[in-house]
């Protein structure tokens, strides 16, 4: 069944792998699976292993480890039976075809590398007397060759003998694997001396003579590398691309480079001295320190200067190498513009053969597009080699180019599913041509004058083609392009979609389906790319209808869940477009949870974002508004938003650097505030810090509404101590200074907001503060044609005095005198029995309560009365007060009269009403109290707390029965 490329699809789409290896047994108890059964496993690996497509698959799903236990077990079996054509054999050399697939990829090489045993197993195969496996375990060899880490493996494992042998064979592919393998191992001293001694050299001479032209050119490339080896000496490590770059000193730079400056005609250096000396250049150039040292060396012309005079590939390819390399850093571009590699790199691209040309000539156009990309890429001079590039024919050459390997790739991809294992490497070369030329456009396509004949080019259809060609990790049937070239094609939409014709091509060939479908790709690059492409089509109101929104609006909220910046600003700026004046789509949004991850990001660092989401959030709470009018004249009604998430999304505005949204948020939050059924305690936990932060802004507007929230969220005592500890005394005395009649709003909530503040005992230390003081004083100087405001100003000062008077009796740091009780009853008169100021006198007479020095005075200067006011406030903080005042004068006998006479006792029974626990327990303590100090049983049930008490001991908290039983006891 495997052996058709759409059942193999369909399996591993299915995710049939899991179940196959498991049928082989996980590794380490492979041997008590059926031996036969082990066999049909292996088949259907190797079968898939075939396939480009599936390679990352079956890695990833761990088949590496499962072979290598099932060749072993294999492999103990056939050692102990000796019939040769048993179904072992068979297991063998299918497992040995998995295996030999699988090493093409990096990751498999890698672990191959770090497994004890796993290189010599498959040298021990290379030696099996089956052919099949022979040839499968030299390719697994010459694979495994190319990576430095498994190198010395190979050669202390005996794997050369076998792979030079493989090299004598007919096939083309078998004989470019071993070729390219020697050319990567005689750039290691031992195993150059050891190619030569198992006859390396022979082999080369005879594949000099092949009919591939490719397999001609390596053979030579490995015998210049064999004799290179010695004539470098300690220079040739390094030469191998994969290892691991390191900072040089002066002289390994400056021998290097000396090689690149010695001609042909001088004979002291051969040409692959010169070729291995740019390859480790090349490789060196990764670090900056190596590039700061070539231009100390003077090293940029000579590698220009070698670039244009090689004739042979390999040695092009290396210096293009180099040269693309050292373009990526800015500062060294113009040393390159100097040694004229532009036009260098222009010449080389024109003169493309591909259609006579190998993987070599792939690499070395692929280099010189990068090379092209790199020096006009992002930097000061970016706009200048632009243009410069663009007069030296740049754009002429790399359209063409572009067309040209698509087609190429087209080619490949009709090739026969048995053969398609053969061109891999041709695939992957035209793939990567493909993407640095895409990409070398798209750094062109910033320049204005650049994007005009880029967008009249037929060309531009084959990029907007590509978006919707499927893609593999090594290419697919059909001449599918890797994620990469999407990535680099929408990279260059992306800068030409600034011109309405490249829109409107974007819309008539279909690509809207192609970027839906990249939004849900796994690269978040893609994806961003993807979104940013969308938001500009949706720009346009004709093309926002071609853009499904049900389908796209989900995948870009789920984009605001990526932890890149880009990527959430890319998905914003879409929505944002998508949703703008489109009830539909709104819905779709909110229903998709784009409120959630809006808020967060609208609290974000970057100022770009969190501009952008506020800007988002702005539309959904506008629209639900929209929709609320609609209900109110019998339509709408689906846009809804609870008024927890409504709070969140203010608060989230607020602190975004929007200000159209602080605008928005401010209006949105005053209405919440001024509401009949408005929580304010949940508001000020959610939103206070916000509102200080809108009280900040620059717009009158802005600036009232805050203003509005905070005075009536000020009433309450927490609020009072939290806006001094958020820093708002400042921005609240900002704005009471501010000018103008049309400001008189302003600065009369401020002031009321400031009065509330005034009015709280825990703020007197700030409020008493130098600097507090001082603006108070100037205030009074600044507006002193205002009348209101030095009203607003006298009640202010009178309150902290009062305060303060009222902190010491608290603090007992005097006694009661003539006079105290009366400026307390004048303050809750003014302020208010519900205010602030009310809390702090109810506070401070259960400190008097508790001094029986100043109880007399106290109730001569009509303290029960005052105390009765605040039984009748609705705040619960100053009932409280009130609560624990009359509890700490019913201690006092000499007071019960009074309490009875003037009332204290009705209080009692006033507040023995509310539901509140803490109140109750204080009321219940207060006539247990009276109780114990004999209070005359009479006044208490003239007082009526009789139905209260009974209450008390049906419904209340354990401590509050029991006080009011002892009460009703004493009555009895």
């Amino acid at each position: 069944m495997l052996s058709s490329p759409t059942a193999q699809l369909g399996f591993v789409n299915a995710g049939g792998i899991p179940t196959l290896l498991a049928m082989a047994g996980e590794p380490g108890t492979a041997p008590g699976t059926a031996p036969r059964l082990r066999g049909e496993v292996a088949k259907s690996l190797a079968l898939l292993a075939h396939a480009p497509e599936h390679k990352v698959a079956l890695y990833r799903h761990r088949a590496l480890p499962v072979l290598l236990e099932v060749l072993e077990t294999a492999l103990i079996e056939t050692d102990e039976r000796t019939v040769r054509h048993s179904h072992l054999i068979h297991t063998v050399r299918h497992a040995s075809s998995a295996l030999g697939s699988l090493s093409a990829l990096p990751e498999v090489q890698l672990e191959l590398a770090s497994m004890s045993g796993a290189i010599t197993s498959i040298v021990r195969l290379s030696r099996s007397r089956d052919p099949d496996t022979q040839r499968h375990a030299a390719r697994a060899i010459g694979r495994l060759a190319g990576n430095a880490q498994c190198q010395r493996q190979i050669g202390n494992a005996g794997g050369l003998r076998p792979l030079i042998k493989c090299g004598y064979s007919r096939s083309t592919e078998m004989q470019l694997l071993v070729v390219r393998a020697v050319a990567n191992l005689a750039l290691d001293p031992e195993l150059s001396a050891l190619l030569e001694n198992e006859g390396g050299n022979q082999l080369l001479n005879t594949l000099l003579r092949a009919a591939s032209s490719e397999v001609v050119h390596w053979a030579r490339v490995a015998q210049g590398n064999l004799e290179a080896a010695s004539a470098l000496g300690p220079l040739i490590r390094h030469c191998p691309e994969d290892n691991a770059v390191e900072p040089v000193d002066m002289m390994t730079m400056s021998a290097l480079v000396s090689h690149l400056r010695v001609t042909p005609a001088d004979g002291r250096v051969g040409s692959s001295v010169r070729r291995l000396s740019a390859g480790a250049i090349a490789n060196l150039l990764v670090s900056a320190h190596n590039q700061r040292l070539l231009l100390d060396c003077n090293g940029v012309k000579p590698l220009v200067s070698l670039a244009q005079e090689a004739v042979e590939p390999e040695l092009q390819v290396q210096c293009m190498r180099a040269v693309a390399n050292l373009a990526v850093t800015p500062e060294y571009r113009t040393n390159l513009l100097q040694a004229r590699a532009l036009p260098l790199i222009v010449q080389t691209l024109r003169g493309a053969q591909l259609h006579e040309g190998g993987t070599h000539t792939f690499a070395l156009l692929s280099h010189a597009a990068r090379a092209l990309g790199n020096m006009s890429a992002d930097g000061d001079v970016a706009a200048a080699i632009q243009h410069k590039a663009a007069a030296e024919g740049a754009i002429a050459v790399l359209l063409p180019l572009l067309k040209s390997t698509r087609e190429h790739l087209q080619d490949c991809g009709k090739a026969e599913s048995e053969h398609r294992a053969k061109i891999a490497d041709r695939v992957a070369g035209l793939d990567e041509l493909l993407r640095e030329t895409t990409r070398a456009l798209a750094k062109l396509a910033p320049l204005k004058a650049n994007q005009r004949p880029m967008v009249e080019s037929d060309t531009l259809h084959l990029v907007i083609e590509m978006l919707s060609a499927e893609f593999g990790r090594e290419g697919a049937a059909s001449g599918a392009v890797s994620l990469g070239v999407k990535q680099e094609c929408l990279e260059l939409l992306g800068c030409l979609a600034e011109m309405p014709e490249c829109l409107a091509l974007l819309i008539s060939n279909g690509a809207v389906q192609s970027l839906i479908a990249l939004l849900q790709t796994s690269a978040v690059e893609t994806e961003t790319a993807a979104a940013e492409l969308l938001a500009k089509l949706a720009q346009v109101k004709e093309y926002q209808a071609q853009i499904s929104a049900s389908e796209t609006l989900p995948l870009l909220v789920e984009l605001l869940h990526r932890p890149n910046a880009a990527a959430q600003l890319a998905g914003l700026r879409a929505l944002n477009e998508l949703t703008f004046d489109n009830h539909g789509s709104q819905l779709i949004a909110l229903k998709a949870g784009v409120v959630v991850p809006c808020i967060e990001l609208a609290r974000a660092g970057d100022a770009t974002v969190n501009s952008n989401a506020a800007t988002l959030l702005c539309q959904m709470v506008l629209a639900e508004a929209a929709d609320r009018s609609a209900v109110a004249s019998g339509f709408g009604g689906k846009v809804k938003l609870g008024s927890e998430e409504r709070l969140s999304m203010f608060a989230a505005m607020a602190m975004s650097s929007n200000t159209e949204a602080h605008s928005v948020a401010a209006m949105g939050l005053a209405t919440m505030c001024n509401a009949a059924d408005a929580n304010l305690p949940a508001i000020a936990r959610t939103a206070l810090s916000a509102l200080v932060r809108l009280g900040r802004a620059t717009q009158p507007d802005t600036q009232a509404a805050a203003l509005d929230s905070i005075a009536v969220l000020s009433e309450l005592p927490d609020v009072q101590v939290d806006l001094v500890r958020m820093g708002a005394l400042r921005v609240l005395l900002d704005r009471a200074a501010t000018p103008g009649a049309r400001n008189a709003d302003i600065r009369s909530l401020a002031f009321t907001a400031l009065k509330h503040i005034a009015s709280n005992g825990a703020n007197m230390s700030a409020l008493r503060s130098a600097e507090i003081r001082h603006r108070l004083k100037g205030l009074t100087t600044t507006m002193r044609e205002e009348p209101v405001v030095q009203r607003d100003l006298e009640a202010i000062e009178r309150s902290i005095q009062t305060v303060s008077s009222l902190l010491e009796l608290q603090g007992r740091q005097r006694p009661l005198r003539a006079g105290d009780v009366a400026a307390m009853t004048e303050c809750v008169r003014s302020a208010g029995v519900d205010s602030s100021i009310a809390r702090e006198v109810g506070h401070t007479s259960a400190a008097v309560g508790a001094h029986m020095a100043n109880v007399d005075l106290f109730v001569a200067e009509g303290g029960i009365e005052l105390l009765n006011t605040l039984a009748r406030s609705r705040s619960i903080a100053v009932q409280l007060e009130c609560a624990q005042a009359l509890e700490a004068f019913c201690r006092s006998r000499e007071v019960h009269r009074a309490l009875h006479k003037q009332g204290g006792l009705v209080s009692l029974v006033h507040l023995a009403r509310s539901q509140q626990p803490e109140l109750q327990t204080h009321v219940a303590t207060a006539f247990s109290v009276l109780t114990d100090e004999q209070m005359p049983r009479t006044w208490l049930i003239q007082s009526g707390c009789m139905p209260l008490l009974f209450a008390y001991i049906r419904n209340g908290t354990p401590d509050v029965r029991y006080l009011a039983a002892r009460t009703i006891l004493y009555m009895r």
